[in-house]
């Protein structure tokens, strides 16, 4: 079930009442109300708009670790660093938990807004550890939240968005609604579907 199917169904429920999801466009942001009927229509064919233009470079798919870039998103700006933490890596525990060094304090992170497909586990796990390997400097976009006790954030590394990563090579989905970066990560999603990235490969 495509992303925005199942987020229209949650809404016709009552899930979590109005939720805004914000995208960016030509450097600006685009935000739509997902609980106007409207809104979610113009959401569904600017994402679908979004796909349509979205051109892999040659090779970027060959492998999981090809290249550390993303094709869905070459308009998203980069954070302004007075919003970003710098963290050390000491290693990637799995796909979305990092254990590092943060403020000189030992630190667990966890990727925000995404979780790993099942089966993607061992493929997840080897992109994390070949970009964010013991002594590589990341920034951390702290949310502010915590998931079973550890930190969430998004986390940049060489200008790109290691979340958004996961899930545009088919190994991660979204996993929230109206949060920071949603509206991008759908995108991605359903770039993933409809190129056959990772675990969306055609059986």
């Amino acid at each position: 079930m495509k992303r925005w199917v199942l987020l229209a169904a949650l809404l016709a429920s009552g899930w979590g009442g109005a939720v805004s999801t914000c995208v960016y466009s030509g450097g600006q942001s685009l935000c739509f109300d997902l609980s106007n009927p409207v809104d979610l229509r113009l959401y569904r064919e600017y994402v679908q708009r979004r796909v349509e233009a979205a051109t892999p470079k040659a090779g970027i798919f060959d492998g999981p670790m090809a290249t550390p870039q993303t094709v869905t998103a070459p308009d998203l700006p980069y954070p302004d660093p007075s919003n970003l933490t710098a963290f050390r890596v000491d290693r990637a525990l799995d796909g979305v938990t990092l254990l590092g060094n943060m403020s000189f304090v030992p630190t667990r992170v966890r990727l925000a807004g995404i979780e790993i497909l099942p089966g993607a586990e061992a493929e997840a796990a080897k992109v994390m550890k070949a970009f964010a390997s013991p002594g590589t400097g990341v920034s951390l976009e702290l949310t502010g939240r915590y998931e079973n006790g550890v930190r969430t954030a998004y986390v940049w590394q060489l200008g790109t968005l290691m979340n958004l990563l996961l899930v545009e090579r088919g190994l991660a989905k979204p996993s929230e609604s109206g949060t920071q970066y949603v509206g991008e990560l759908d995108v991605a999603a359903a770039f993933s579907s409809q190129a056959g990235t990772g675990m969306n490969k055609p059986k």
